[in-house]
């Protein structure tokens, strides 16, 4: 076993921790970490645009919070059921975190105008996604000569959910708040992201230098978004959402794949021809009213070395 911490100025943390016992012919494996990372950051800037023969002056001072957190917890084993014979199994579970607090105070005004607005913006951004995924690779030797067939079966999904505010208030020139806000934006990003993979090989040495190799893979994605803005209405005192403002995106991509080859010697003259079949599937969904994009098509590779 091994663990290991570390702490940091600004409530930096970090700790992992990994975990193995073999008994018999299984081998198991857990591992552990997470960790917290804020970051604290002040800011001051001064502008000045000129147009013509007037001048636009804004300062700014914000000080804000950005963080990054996350954990994840994987486990596995590794069973040796003959010495030809092997099988892995592992899984993979966690989640993670960024998130900003800006708060802006900002001065505006003009040369020559007798115009000044002062101001306090807050900013929120919080984003927090969970994942999982899991594993699955066999491996058989016929013999030691390379006769052999392996495969392997992975899928994984992921979730987010990232949310930002931002508030703006009129304020005196010592940055006290007049009122409430005069504006109040939010938006939501949802995004669902998943992946499946197989793959499957066979090897067989014919006589003395030949060899077949033969296989398949299939490789799925599908990644669903969301995205909405959102405006406060003071009227109703609630959240509107603009459908105009709104954006769903719907993606899936599918390949599946087949291949053979065989490779020879013949006295001093070598040789290999092999054959690859390949379809792709692909669709793009919007709603925005363009309809759905497709990709359906067969891709063939001969080859001869």
């Amino acid at each position: 076993g091994m663990f290991s911490a570390s702490v940091g100025t600004q409530n930096q943390l970090q700790g992992n921790m990994s975990l193995s016992y073999k008994k018999g012919k299984i081998n198991y494996m857990l591992s552990v970490n997470g960790n917290s990372r804020p970051r604290n950051m002040n800011e001051t800037m001064d502008n000045a645009i000129t147009t013509n023969d007037t001048t636009d002056y804004r300062y700014s001072k914000v000080n804000g919070v950005r963080s990054r957190k996350g954990y994840s917890v994987k486990g596995g084993m590794d069973i040796q059921f003959t010495k030809k014979t092997d099988l892995s199994l592992s899984a993979r579970v966690g989640g993670y975190g960024f998130g900003m607090k800006h708060d802006s105070r900002i001065h505006m005004y003009a040369f020559p105008s007798t115009y000044v607005t002062d101001s306090n913006t807050v900013s929120n951004s919080d984003r927090w996604g969970n994942y999982f995924g899991g594993q699955i690779d066999f491996l058989h030797k016929f013999n030691d000569l390379g006769h052999k067939i392996e495969a392997y079966v992975y899928y994984s999904n992921r979730r987010s959910d990232d949310k930002e505010t931002q508030n703006s208030y009129l304020t005196d020139p010592n940055w006290s708040r007049l009122g409430g806000a005069v504006n109040r934006i939010q938006t939501d990003t949802r995004d669902t992201v998943s992946q499946f993979r197989f793959k499957l090989d066979y090897s067989l040495p014919v006589g003395e230098k030949g060899k077949l190799d033969a296989g398949g893979n299939a490789r799925v994605n599908t990644d669903n978004g969301a995205y909405d803005y959102m405006s406060y209405d003071t009227t109703s005192n609630s959240w509107i959402s603009n459908p105009a403002n709104r954006s769903l995106v719907k993606f899936n991509r599918e390949i599946y794949a087949a291949y053979v080859s065989f490779k020879d010697v013949i006295n001093n003259f070598g040789y290999e021809v092999g054959f690859r079949g390949e379809y792709t599937g692909r669709s793009v969904n919007t709603n925005d009213g363009t309809g759905t994009f497709k990709i359906s098509r067969f891709d063939y590779f001969p080859s001869v070395y």
